[in-house]
Formats: structure tokens, C-alpha cells, sequence
């Protein structure tokens, strides 16, 4: 009775912990998924930002690019202009000084709006970057203390767990040293047992039972089988077989030919013509191929002569209708 109580209560406490130990394992996955799930989903919003302020600051500067080639090209054509003005100077002085102060005018308030529309660009793509940068710091150092705190209680967490477990499996070595120990007691007494009663078995020899044939030596052809059989005991003689052999005949390798089939038609029905038998192959297949032939032919020739028609009449000679012989050749098989 003491036995039965201790081993249910061995196998209710193990339980217990299997549950425990499974319980304390389905959290640690899930917070660890919860864990890679929150870092995919920073990671995947940092390449789109990214992505998104690649785009901006390209379009930015294209339209940068556009606006000083546009400025290039206005100087050039002003300072073209401005030659063939000077050129020109003589004959129309009065209306070029006219147009060339409207002109100015013109040109100085354009380069002034486009100066402020440029300033005011660059204003706020620098507080843009000012405040991405900002929002960058504030959101690592959150991370930082998050991924700390989390790594201290992983940290207890997997120290708990070595814990349990180091105790657990010294407790298993303790319970195995004993098992083995009684195993190994169990043994060697079963172990005299035995030897004292096969040392009283073994001093006549005792010989088995013969076993089934082997499969024949030879595939096709003469061969030959061996069976055995076994001899336990101190005392075996030596002129008593333990081998035998008989000779066989083996057939799974062979080759063999059929019948030749009657001939076949004559393939014309007047004049002459082909005819074939065959023969049927079982065995090797490249023996079937290569050896003796399977199939003869042979010319044949058909009682019924070949009608014949008269020639057309030519233009110049008569017609004289004429017959061509008709020979009956011999017949002469030939193989394939």
C-alpha cells in the first residue's frame, strides 16, 4: 500500500508540473510573438517613411533643377538680347532704354517672388526634417526603456525556468541512479541463473532443425542449392555436417521460342507480292533482339494476271495493243 500511495503521488505531482511547465511555455510564446509582431510592424513603418521622404525630397529637388535651368535660360536669352540691343543701339535707342527698364522692372519682381517661393520651401522642409528627427529620438528612447524592462522580466522568467529544471533533473538522476541500481541487482542474479543452468544444458550438443534451401546458383544452366543448420553446446563434432548441397536447374534467365504462325496473305491480290510469319520471344529482352529472328518474309505471287488496258492511239503511228508477260518468281523466305 505505502508503494501504490508513492507512485500516485509521483504521478499526480508530475502531472501537475507537465501542465504548470506547459501553461508557463504558451506565455512566454505568446508575449515573444507579440514581441516580433511589434517589431515587424516599426520596421515595415520605417521603410514606408522612408520611401516617403525619398519621394519628397526628389520631387523637391526636380522642381529646384526645373527652376534653375529656367533661370540659366532667361540670363542667356537676356544677355543674347542684350547684345543685339546693343547692336541695334543706334538706330533705336530711345525705344530700346524704354524696353529695357520695363524689362528690368519685370525681372526684378520676378526673381523676387521666386526668391520668397524658394525661401519659404526651404523653411519648411527644414522644420519638417527638424520634427521627423525629434519624433525619431522621442520613439527610440521609449523602445529602449520598453525592450529593457521586457528583457528583465524575460530574464527572471528564464531564470525561474533553469531553476525548475535543474532541480527536476536532479531529482530524475536520483530516482534513475536507484533504478539502475535495482536493475543491476535484478540482472546478475538472472544472470546466475541462467549460466548455471545453461552450464547444465551444454555438455551434450544439441543440433537445429535444417533450414530452407537457397535460391539456385546458376540463372540459366546447371547449378547448385545449399541449406544449413546450427550446433549449440561445449561438445560439437566436427564430422557431424552442418552444410548441404544439392545440385539445380535453373530456369528464370533462360530464353525460349515459340511456333512459327502460318503465313500470312499475299499482300498483292495479281502479279507478285510479300508474305510474313512471325514467332513469339520470352525471356531476355536483348537476347530476343539480337539472336534468332522473330519474323520471315518471303515473295509470293497470285494466280490472277494483271489486266491490261490498250495504248492510247498517238498522232502518228498506229496503235497496237501489247501485253506484258507476267513471271511466277520463286518463293525464298527471307528473316528479319
Amino acid at each position: 500500500r505505502r508503494r501504490t500511495y508513492v507512485r500516485r503521488r509521483a504521478v499526480v505531482r508530475r502531472r501537475t508540473y507537465v501542465r504548470r511547465r506547459t501553461i508557463v511555455r504558451r506565455r512566454s510564446y505568446a508575449r515573444r510573438r507579440t514581441i516580433v509582431r511589434r517589431r515587424t510592424y516599426i520596421r515595415r513603418r520605417a521603410v514606408v517613411r522612408r520611401r516617403s521622404y525619398v519621394r519628397r525630397r526628389t520631387i523637391v529637388r526636380r522642381r529646384s533643377y526645373v527652376r534653375r535651368r529656367t533661370i540659366v535660360r532667361r540670363r542667356t536669352y537676356v544677355r543674347r538680347r542684350a547684345v543685339v540691343r546693343r547692336r541695334s543701339y543706334v538706330r533705336r535707342r530711345t525705344i530700346v532704354r524704354r524696353r529695357a527698364a520695363v524689362r528690368r522692372r519685370s525681372y526684378v519682381r520676378r526673381r523676387t517672388i521666386i526668391r520668397r517661393r524658394s525661401y519659404v520651401r526651404r523653411r519648411t522642409i527644414v522644420r519638417r526634417r527638424t520634427y521627423v528627427r525629434r519624433r525619431t529620438i522621442v520613439r527610440r528612447r521609449s523602445y529602449v526603456r520598453r525592450r529593457a524592462v521586457v528583457r528583465r522580466r524575460s530574464y527572471v522568467r528564464r531564470r525561474t525556468i533553469v531553476r525548475r529544471r535543474s532541480y527536476v533533473r536532479r531529482r530524475a538522476i536520483v530516482r534513475r541512479r536507484t533504478y539502475v541500481r535495482r536493475r543491476t541487482i535484478v540482472r546478475r542474479r538472472s544472470y546466475v541463473r541462467r549460466r548455471s543452468y545453461v552450464r547444465r544444458r551444454t555438455t551434450t550438443p544439441y543440433f537445429g532443425a535444417w533450414g530452407s534451401w537457397s535460391s539456385c546458383s546458376s540463372v540459366c544452366g546447371k547449378g547448385y542449392q545449399r541449406r544449413s543448420r546450427t550446433c549449440t553446446g561445449r561438445v560439437c563434432s566436427r564430422s557431424v555436417p552442418l552444410t548441404q548441397t544439392r545440385p539445380c536447374h535453373g530456369t528464370s534467365g533462360c530464353t525460349y521460342y515459340g511456333a512459327w504462325s502460318p503465313w500470312s496473305a499475299c499482300s498483292a491480290t495479281c502479279g507478285s507480292g510479300v508474305q510474313h510469319r512471325k514467332r513469339c520471344c520470352r525471356g531476355n529482352y536483348l537476347i530476343c533482339r539480337t539472336k534468332p529472328p522473330i519474323m520471315q518474309l518471303q515473295a509470293c505471287s497470285s494466280r490472277v494476271l494483271c489486266s491490261t488496258t490498250d495504248w492510247t492511239s498517238p498522232t502518228v503511228a498506229s496503235t497496237t495493243p501489247t501485253t506484258t508477260p507476267t513471271t511466277t518468281p520463286t518463293t525464298t523466305p527471307t528473316t528479319t
